[in-house]
């Protein structure tokens, strides 16, 4: 029989004594029991139904309830172990001895939340141990050309040992009866950087001591005839590390990816999709990573335990995150589970409680929406076992019920939405940029055993929300604007409201915890009184602290209960009342957005958040801009620790108020008539819908910006692009207008650069970058001597060899397939060609302009014609050397005099 579904609200299983006790089961259609099982015979593992109490009964539950399978299956518990770790299972599997009285079980099997066999039984108690795999060493003998690894594992298993960066499998090797295993490679051709032992579902890794410099960090590009490009659609997500008083946003990474079959001699290159290959991810890591060589991040277990309480069982029924995050999903009554004219319906999110560890927030698929075909991505887990991309997008539909939406067209990516990665690696260090290996895999093939084409890519995650800088106390190292200074130190009342010190607040982010309790007390004081039930209106005031509409007794809060978001937003509705859930449904249509009550408030103070100066501004130096973002923007978002803006825009001094504006215009939203019961006002910026766009900076090339009247915009050094968004002549507006040029050959096909494509239909984040993080990001310098790699640089290196915007033809395209074209990215010509390089002056016959688009009006060379790699080009006269080559530096801008006489000064 199958004792239990998923509901299992504790169990306790103690390898000193044998108990297995599960105080609560629920069964479907039964009710629910309580079990206890006793060890009765240790050499077999064999355990008698000692007590099985139904404590409630189900309606419409039989009256007989049978043994006859003789199976015990428990798909979800948490077991303590003997050294004390609490670890979370899935399965424990017992079978029935036959003819037994009373009932007796054997133990079988334990599974972990992957599904992974944890335990294995031989015969007898003492060999149930864990499969765990460990390298103890991993050195490189110069002397001896050899690679030395040793390390321990379950006797008689197999290990194979692999190159981390190329999956190159180098050797395997059999543990010994004493549980150690050894192995010396030599003659290695390429000496790994950072090597992987792989045992069953067990991974280890670490980084070869006295590797050379040339250590294979896999910087030559990839050679493979498909072709991976992946990105984060945000260059930064947010989440918390602790969710029981309130929070921003959930553990949520997006990851889209393409497939694309490499062009030939004859063939272009072909998008791929789910019916030709899978695509999977598993962590990986950067030996030159600067947080350091062997952060990887796998799950939410670290060697210091949990890296967050999101997943925690508050009664064995709900999770803290499912909690926080359950009014924010439609009522049970959209899935016809549910009468709301008969009873208060609950939120779907409770349908998959208690949230599985390591599995994320459901997502529904846009396509089918407004039915609700939802999915959860997972993270690889200790295992470090491959996830797959749960979906394939071909045409995407974004909001498009609203005008400032639509259905994005022939996307062709796979989507991974709602990957629930946190800012700590599993050594417990902070890490704002982990890393995943995103791998296509031949369609259903074992994705261990078989790898058509990877990249590495970052899975951004921060969890620097500063909200302690103006809500904790100054004894606490607050400024106390918002506590001991607040405008309301009292209830309606008159009842002062108590500021919580970071000492008595709950842990483990004790600050963090002081301060948003601060954040919910405030917010009681000054609104408290006006408060109203979701569930039919009626006042239900917060007038003294003590009331149970007090969001300060109403943890976990998730503020876009009433405050809208379009980020958490996933069925794509816009600002909605619901009243089936009772008190935790949503009221949003009465508040504004969660933008609007942030920036729009909080940009009043501008004691407290700084203006920034203009880039025309000769008193902004980087240093000032520096000082001025983290007393602005950086006072809540990520920037003083953990680097949101970085890459090329934050190397060109770009800032976010270049971009966005300031926290007023930011602020100045479609959400400013929801409280007086004016509607919303779509004429104004949606948050996370309406952004700059490249355009808006990248407004031409050389021969289109010459023929602009460009006194109102503030242009760049090099006068190929502009240094904000908008018109000098706006920059005060309320509504700030961002320029938009559509002829300009940067300009993306849509309305947000994360949701564009171009070239060939691939993404423009397969090529750039993220948003936020376009490439190079630095540290960015591959050189054999360089100590540290940003690992945001490690897509570009293993696709085409070099960081920065994939420049290189040949990374989808076969060498010497291409023609004399203009038909490249943004009009580019093949790039590195030898074809090129001997014929283009049939280009130039042709038509001047389209080479001094790039080249400059007279051919002296522009931005736009720098190389992106070190350079060798065929001279067609001889140079002052003698040679009729020409090597180019990485940066060089290429004009035409540097190789022949100069064509376009005519």
């Amino acid at each position: 029989m199958v004792l239990a579904d998923d509901n299992v609200d504790q169990a306790n299983f103690s390898f000193a004594t044998g108990n297995l006790y599960l105080p609560i089961v629920k069964i479907p259609l039964l009710g629910t029991f309580g079990v206890t099982l006793q060890l009765v015979d240790e050499s077999k593992l064999e355990f008698v139904l000692q007590d099985f109490q139904l404590t409630t009964i189900a309606s419409n539950s039989p009256t007989v309830f049978s043994f006859e399978t003789g199976e015990l299956f428990i798909p979800a518990i948490t077991v303590a172990e003997r050294n004390g770790n609490q670890v979370q299972y899935t399965k424990v599997n017992m079978i029935s001895i036959p003819d037994s009285d009373p009932l007796r079980f054997q133990l079988v099997g334990i599974s972990n939340q992957q599904g992974d066999n944890l335990f294995t039984v031989e015969d007898n108690f003492n060999s149930i141990v864990p499969i765990h795999l460990t390298i103890e060493t991993a050195k490189w003998d110069a002397e001896k050309s050899q690679l030395q690894v040793q390390g321990k594992g379950n006797k008689n298993k197999q290990v194979v040992i692999s190159n981390v960066s190329s999956n190159q499998v180098l050797g395997t090797t059999t543990i010994s009866n004493k549980g150690e295993w050894k192995l010396e490679i030599p003659a290695l051709a390429i000496v790994p950087c950072q090597i992987q032992a792989k045992l069953d579902n067990d991974m280890a890794k670490k980084s070869v001591e006295q590797a050379p410099a040339g250590c294979d960090t896999n910087s030559s590009p990839s050679t493979s005839n498909r072709v991976v490009l992946a990105a984060n659609d945000l260059g930064m997500h947010c989440a918390d590390l602790d969710y029981q008083v309130f929070s921003i946003l959930p553990p949520f990474n997006v990851v889209h990816a393409q497939v694309l079959q490499r062009g030939t001699q004859s063939t272009l290159p072909q998008l791929l999709d789910n019916s030709q290959v899978d695509v999977v991810y598993q962590a990986t890591s950067n030996p030159k990573d600067p947080v350091g060589k062997e952060s990887i991040n796998t799950g939410n277990n670290s060697k210091n335990g949990a890296k967050s309480n999101f997943w925690e069982s508050l009664d064995g029924s709900h999770t803290i995150g499912g909690l926080a995050y359950r009014s924010i999903y439609p009522g049970q009554d959209k899935l016809g589970l549910c009468d709301p004219l008969k009873e208060i319906c609950l939120s779907s999110l409770d349908l998959f409680e208690p949230l599985v560890l390591d599995t994320g927030l459901p997502v529904p698929d846009p396509v089918q929406l407004p039915k609700l075909v939802p999915v959860q991505q997972a993270m690889p887990g200790t295992s470090n076992s491959p996830q797959y991309f749960k979906r394939f997008d071909i045409d995407l539909p974004f909001f498009k019920n609203f005008p400032f939406g639509g259905i994005i067209q022939q996307v062709h990516w796979f989507a991974a939405d709602g990957i629930p990665i946190l800012p700590k690696d599993d050594n417990g260090n902070l890490n704002a940029y982990p890393l995943m290996r995103i791998q296509a895999v031949a369609k259903n093939a074992d994705p261990t055993q078989t790898s058509l084409g990877f990249v590495d890519i970052v899975l951004p995650v921060a969890s620097e929300a500063d909200c302690q800088t103006c809500h904790a106390d100054p004894d606490d190292f607050g400024n106390g604007a918002a506590t001991r200074l607040a405008s309301v130190k009292t209830y309606a009342d008159g009842t002062p409201w108590e500021i919580m010190r970071q000492a008595s607040a709950p842990g483990p982010e004790k600050l963090l915890n002081a301060s948003k309790i601060n954040i919910l007390r405030l917010h009681d004081a000054k609104q408290g009184s006006r408060y109203t039930s979701s569930a039919d209106g009626r006042s239900t005031p917060c007038n003294s602290g003590t009331e149970p509409a007090c969001l300060a007794n109403r943890t976990p809060v998730q503020c876009s209960q009433c405050h809208y978001s379009p980020a958490l937003d996933l069925a794509q509705t816009g600002p909605v009342d619901e009243p089936e859930q009772g008190e935790v449904g949503r009221q949003q249509t009465r508040h504004i957005s969660m933008s609007r009550a942030m920036h729009d408030y909080h940009g009043q103070f501008t004691e407290l958040f700084s203006p920034m100066l203009s880039p025309d501004d000769p008193q902004r130096t980087p240093e000032v801009a520096q000082q001025l973002l983290e007393t602005s923007c950086y006072q809540c978002h990520p920037g003083k620790k953990t680097h949101c803006l970085r890459g090329a825009m934050a190397q060109a001094g770009i800032v976010c108020q270049d971009c966005h504006g300031n926290m007023n215009q930011v602020g100045n939203d479609f959400s400013d008539g929801l409280p007086t019961g004016d509607g919303l006002d779509l004429t104004k910026r949606v948050p996370w819908a309406n952004e700059p766009k490249c355009q808006s900076c990248h407004i031409g090339d050389a021969v289109t910006i010459a023929k602009l009247n460009t006194s109102d915009f503030i242009l760049s050094k090099a006068g190929i692009r502009l240094l904000q968004t908008y018109q000098k002549s706006v920059a005060k507006q309320a509504d700030l207008p961002f320029i938009a040029m559509p002829q300009s050959r940067f300009a993306e096909n849509e309305n947000l650069y994360r949701l564009s494509k171009g070239h060939g239909g691939v993404m423009c984040e397969g090529c750039h970058g993220s948003t936020h993080a376009i490439w190079p990001v630095p540290p960015s310098d591959n050189a054999p001597n360089s100590v540290t790699l940003a690992n945001d640089n490690l897509a570009a290196l293993d696709l085409q060899g070099h960081a920065g915007t994939l420049i290189e033809c040949t990374t989808c395209h076969e060498a010497g397939s291409l023609k004399l074209t203009l038909k490249g990215p943004h009009g580019l010509h093949p790039v590195n060609d030898p074809t090129w390089n001997k014929r283009h002056e049939d280009v130039v016959e042709k038509d001047r302009n389209a080479c001094r688009a790039c080249h400059g009006l007279k051919g002296e060379g522009t931005v736009l014609a720098r190389v992106a790699a070190d350079r060798t080009l065929q001279a067609k006269e001889e140079q002052p050397n003698g040679s009729k080559t020409i090597t180019l530096k990485k940066g060089t801008v290429v004009s035409c005099s540097l190789c022949h006489k100069n064509e376009l000064a005519r």
